[in-house]
């Protein structure tokens, strides 16, 4: 990559948490990844980036309603935030559980 660095802020924290801006930007980056392995002719290594960005962007309304709605594992429910929970693994979203989500 070409050292990009993407960047989300807002001096308003009631906008968007820091954990929200992160997952915003590391879903860039995997945009921005899968835009120069197309052009490096690397398509599955771009499909791969791209779904990456794709499943990162879809998790972002749901970490900005609750930190606990992409995450699973045995210490969750002691976990202050799933940055600093070890046993705290990123789920995959199915279909179901993000029609489920919406209101």
């Amino acid at each position: 990559m070409k050292n990009k660095n993407y960047s989300v802020e807002c001096d308003d924290e009631s906008f968007v948490s820091k954990d929200v801006q992160a997952l915003i930007n590391n879903g860039l980056e995997f945009l921005d990844k899968a835009r120069e392995e197309l052009e490096a002719s690397k398509p599955k290594f771009s499909i791969v980036s791209f779904w990456t960005a794709v499943e990162i962007m879809l998790k972002v309304p749901l970490v900005h309603e609750h930190w606990s709605l992409v995450c699973s594992g045995r210490k969750i429910e002691k976990a202050v935030s799933y940055r600093d929970n070890e046993g705290a693994k990123l789920k995959i979203i199915s279909e179901e559980m993000l029609f489920d989500a919406l209101p």
